[in-house]
């Protein structure tokens, strides 16, 4: 599962049930915390438990679906998990060679004209492969969710935005100069994708 391209990950999951649309350890993570953790202060912010963490990847690298409840697992080791699942990805969620594209609308044209700019990027991210489509929206609606609990869990969008942006978009380059000269753009992007999420995923892309 860890390291594993989504598509590849989905196709194993579409085997026991051809209408999943994120993987397993996404769901049971967001569900999770969903249930336990939205008002908890610094939440995807403060680190798990390592030793924690392994054992559950290596659980799932099993194949096995861990009780996160029966083995009272903490809320940080599980938005931990989360976070490697996504940091483990072999490409960022937006494949990069979207990523020029998704910057310009962020940059050009999203303070200017949000009423076109927002139906130009749903109309750009249909165009992304859609088990990576359907993760994206799961996922920045999760993330929406977190943030309008930021009074008592402190996270804004974008500070999420911060944690999950190199999960999310990065460019073409791998150059070190390059990623630290984007990751305040990439930020933004993640930030837009947070908070508008609602006017941006109408719906589930569905090929």
């Amino acid at each position: 599962i860890f390291g594993q391209a989504v598509d590849e990950t989905m196709k194993y999951e579409h085997i026991k049930d051809p209408h999943k649309k994120v993987p397993t350890i996404v769901e049971m993570c967001v569900d999770y915390l969903r249930n336990n953790a939205l008002d908890i202060e610094g939440l995807f912010r403060l680190p798990g438990r390592n030793s924690f963490v392994k054992e559950l990847k290596e659980m799932f690298d099993v194949g096995e679906r861990p009780d996160f409840v029966a083995l009272q697992t903490d809320v940080h080791s599980v938005a931990s998990l989360l976070k490697a699942y996504l940091r483990d990805l072999p490409e960022s969620i937006i494949p990069v060679q979207f990523y020029d594209a998704v910057r310009k609308i962020v940059v050009r044209d999203v303070e200017q004209s949000p009423e076109k700019a927002y139906p130009r990027m749903y109309q750009l991210l249909s165009n992304i492969p859609p088990d990576n489509y359907n993760l994206l929206h799961y996922l920045c609606d999760f993330l929406y969710e977190v943030a309008s609990f930021s009074e008592k869990n402190k996270m804004t969008p974008m500070n999420l935005a911060t944690v999950f942006a190199q999960s999310i978009i990065m460019p073409e380059s791998d150059d070190p100069a390059i990623l630290m000269g984007t990751s305040n753009v990439r930020t933004r992007v993640v930030h837009v994708l947070i908070s508008e999420c609602k006017n941006i995923f109408k719906m589930e892309y569905n090929p």
